[in-house]
């Protein structure tokens, strides 16, 4: 509903704009070129109005209305457009057989990178370096055309077409050079010429192919606010002029829609930031009436956890409206939160899918989820470069101030400074706030509650103000109830430690604030321990004898009995046969080795000996960054099977803190460990004399999958008294 999206506009502020903004440059008056800082980022979009077209109609009048009602509206990226732009013709005309369909483009590939450094080179009167810069974009371009148009004289009329527009964004380069100046007015403008490129070429290579397609310029129907390169929408006056727009659109024709770009009410260029083309296409599938909204982009759909963190990650079928936007709040690159809202009332569906393969996995954002997807994936995100802030009262002491007072002023104060907060959360007993803020951040927020609790910290009211940085904001989004726990113990399991965790009481998101250094680890374990139908064990197996060699057999063996059996799946990442090796050089692979090929490479090129100097430091043969790649991954354990005389306190001792269990294969070496300080519990067995574990060696055997026939005997006086008194039928218990 309408109150719903006011709700939600009202609430979140917008992230900044990153990659176009971070190279971003202003000169000063003086003509002197200085870095422009980020910007405070995007405003939603405002449903404080419901938009009417004529007296006592609706969006879905309006809808009704329309040519279009009921299209597909595609939205195709800079990667799909700049380098699979034969795949992107393809879909548009698959989809055009089917029924009507508007299309929505970003600019070509790394075109929006070349136009602001041809701006920045034009700041300081390089204009021959910006040419060339102009030169690149005309390259991408020209080179799509060659590729997906076979007549020579249409490859030349669209090529020239293209030549025409980028003559006069040379003429707009020119005029940045003369007056070395370049507003944010003026950057919108000359960033326009990707958007405004690719719906040209688009739109030509189509209907030289026998789609009919047209280009349409943002401009003509975004009507935005003046905050130039993050552009408020007025969606009033933005669904007046997009029915405007409509009748004069020809017949049986594709219309390829600009993404990214808008203009005031008095027509000058704005830009949307950070999503803008995803924006675009929202708004247009809410002014259309579309039946979906489909976003192409070179992933099939939204994950469970960052795959380049988790390769075991996999794309999530479905999500709801609230989930989605839970999602890109809490970290999630793939869209912004404002690129949902427009299709909330008219419960619009929107499909994130994979350029490469349409018809593969997809992700499916919408009002409800069916039951067999309902809380089947859980989605963790991780929210990076982020600081703590704390305040505390002091308890008992004459004055001392209300924690509410303390969360009100504080809020107040940062938001009247502008300073984002992603959570806060309050103290059980009342003395204390904590609030998560960007990192970029934490200087103005410190600034602005020192000025305000000035006269409390003066009068020791108030401890001193405490910072922790950098930290990482780890969530749970479609989280049941069930999952929580799970989350936690794999956290606590990893030895990450938890500094804070919010929760609202209807939200079905979970967050928790960790050191920096933990992200990694904390996202791979949880994802685990709570997406995984098994358990990933990964080993370092040290030694090149017969226990390393026949346990890397045995994994093999019994691999997949234990994947199936027990949902536990032994990867072997790492096999160290020192070897006379004074250092180890390895490079772990969080897939698995081939055991095989480990194997058959152990016996061309080791003794069945472990010749490590004697008296050398495990320690020095072991370098810290190995072990700290094989925490990141899930479940870590180093399997120690050498016989040596080695020091190796020192080195478990290293593995225990940095939450890496430890197996041994001797007693020898346990026997020499340093028992002082905490080395937390160990575990092992012995094999020999009367001390022989007859019980748990016919348990793990079991386990194992062998079948125990009989044993013969016994070498240990107790089992033997046992098993005597069982077999005249006395009773355990």
């Amino acid at each position: 509903s309408y109150s719903f999206c006011t709700l939600l506009g009202r609430m979140m502020n917008t992230d900044a704009q990153q990659e176009m903004e971070k190279k971003r440059s202003v000169p000063k008056k003086s003509g002197v070129a200085k870095p422009v800082g980020q910007t405070q980022g995007l405003s939603l979009l405002p449903y404080n109005t419901v938009p009417k077209l004529k007296a006592g109609w609706s969006n879905s009048d309006f809808a009704s209305a329309c040519s279009l009602q009921g299209s597909v509206v595609l939205k195709f990226g800079g990667s799909s457009v700049g380098n699979k732009l034969h795949q992107v013709l393809a879909l548009v005309e698959r989809h055009a057989r089917e029924g009507a369909v508007a299309v929505v483009v970003s600019a070509m590939g790394k075109t929006t990178d070349h136009l602001i450094d041809a701006a920045d080179r034009a700041c300081l009167e390089k204009i021959e370096e910006s040419y060339e810069k102009v030169g690149l974009v005309e390259g991408i371009a020209v080179s799509n055309i060659d590729n997906n148009c076979a007549d020579p004289d249409t490859r030349s009329s669209i090529t020239a077409a293209v030549r025409k527009l980028l003559e006069d964004l040379r003429q707009l380069l020119l005029g940045i050079s003369l007056v070395r100046e370049l507003s944010p007015a003026t950057l919108d403008r000359l960033l326009s010429f990707g958007e405004r490129l690719s719906a040209l070429v688009v739109s030509s290579l189509l209907t030289a192919n026998g789609t009919p397609a047209h280009p349409v310029d943002g401009k003509d129907w975004v009507v935005t606010d003046d905050d130039h390169g993050k552009a408020r929408v007025e969606w009033p006056e933005t669904q007046n002029k997009l029915a405007s727009l409509i009748e004069k659109w020809p017949e049986a024709s594709v219309p390829i829609v600009t993404g990214f770009l808008g203009a005031t009410i008095d027509g000058r260029r704005t830009t949307l930031g950070r999503n803008g083309s995803d924006f675009t296409a929202t708004l247009l599938g809410l002014g259309l009436g579309a039946s979906k909204v489909i976003i192409n982009t070179d992933v099939p759909g939204v994950f469970t956890a960052d795959p380049n963190i988790v390769k075991e990650a996999y794309p999530v079928a479905e999500l709801t409206y609230v989930e989605a936007m839970e999602l890109s709040i809490y970290g999630s690159r793939m869209f912004h939160p404002r690129t949902i809202l427009p299709l909330v009332d008219q419960r619009i569906p929107m499909v994130i899918r994979n350029t490469d393969d349409p018809d593969g996995p997809a992700t499916v954002i919408s009002d409800h989820v069916s039951p067999t997807s309902s809380g089947q994936a859980t989605c963790v995100t991780q929210l990076e470069h982020m600081a703590v802030v704390s305040l505390r009262s002091r308890l008992g002491q004459p004055g001392s101030i209300p924690v509410q007072h303390i969360g009100l002023r504080l809020a107040s104060c940062l938001g009247n400074a502008n300073v984002k907060i992603h959570q806060a959360s309050f103290a059980a007993h009342g003395q204390a706030v904590h609030v998560v803020l960007s990192q970029d951040q934490v200087e103005e927020a410190k600034v602005a509650l020192l000025e305000e609790f000035e006269r409390e910290v003066r009068r020791h009211e108030l401890d001193e103000m405490n910072v922790w940085q950098p930290v990482s904001l780890l969530s749970l989004v479609r989280a049941p109830q069930p999952v929580i726990p799970k989350f936690f113990a794999a956290l606590t399991a990893a030895r990450v430690k938890v500094r804070t965790i919010g929760q609202g009481s209807d939200s079905s998101s979970v967050s928790c604030v960790i050191d920096a250094h933990d992200t990694a680890v904390a996202v791979r374990c949880a994802h685990t321990a709570i997406n995984l139908g098994h358990q990933i064990v990964s080993l370092l197996v040290m030694g090149s004898n017969s226990s390393s060699k026949g346990l890397m057999q045995r994994i093999i063996e019994k691999n997949e009995m234990l994947r199936a059996k027990y949902k536990v799946e032994l990867r072997v990442v790492g096999a160290l046969h020192t070897c006379g090796q004074h250092r180890c050089d390895m490079e772990l692979k969080e897939e698995g080795l081939n055991l095989e090929q480990t194997l058959e490479e152990m016996e061309k090129t080791c003794c069945n000996d472990d010749s490590v100097p004697q008296g050398k430091r495990m320690s020095s043969i072991v370098p810290v960054r190995v072990l700290q790649r094989l925490r990141q991954m899930s479940c870590p354990i180093v399997v120690d099977c050498n016989r040596l005389d080695v020091e190796i306190s020192d080195f478990y001792r290293t593995c225990q803190q940095m939450g890496i269990h430890v197996v041994v294969s001797n007693a020898a070496s346990v026997a020499r460990m340093d028992r002082t300080g905490d080395m937390g519990f160990i575990t092992y067995d012995t094999s020999v004399g009367a001390s022989v574990p007859i019980c748990d060696t016919i348990r793990t055997l079991s386990h194992m999958g062998d079948e125990v026939v009989r044993i013969e005997g016994s070498f240990s006086g107790t089992c033997g008294y046992i098993a005597a008194g069982l077999t005249e039928g006395r009773k355990l218990s």
